[in-house]
């Protein structure tokens, strides 16, 4: 599932991942733009949610489990649970744990932004 936004939840012990079709991953410029111009009840037919739940923090321990998901990133999630819909949307949750580091894998990371034409600058010297 491709990334379309990542949000801290108010409790700040995990966020919550709104997801896209990985195959948006080449176009997600223009599916962001597109999707941002609905509004949330036609937004739901092609969006699905994940809460990724915080690692528990161990005593003594400097890591605190957190996961920083990001836009226009390609997701594989696992050991998904909780699955079901809310008010039409997809729905599921992911426990982050130390010792098992695969519940959440990045398959393929964000696409560059490239310069228009007109953007680049030549050097002199």
């Amino acid at each position: 599932m491709c990334c379309f936004s990542s949000e801290r939840l108010s409790a700040d012990n995990g966020s919550r991942v709104t997801l896209v079709n990985a195959n948006a991953h080449g176009l997600f410029d223009d599916v962001q733009s597109d999707l941002a111009e609905l509004d949330a009840i036609n937004r739901k037919a092609f969006i699905a949610q994940i809460t990724v739940w915080d690692g528990k923090k161990k005593t003594g321990s400097p890591k605190t489990g957190r996961m920083h998901l990001r836009p226009g990133a390609v997701y594989e999630f696992r050991q998904v649970h909780s699955v079901g819909f809310f008010s039409d949307i997809p729905k599921g949750s992911v426990q982050l744990d130390g010792a098992v580091a695969d519940r959440v894998v990045e398959t393929s990371p964000p696409l560059l932004k490239r310069k228009r034409e007109g953007d680049l600058t030549e050097c002199h010297s």
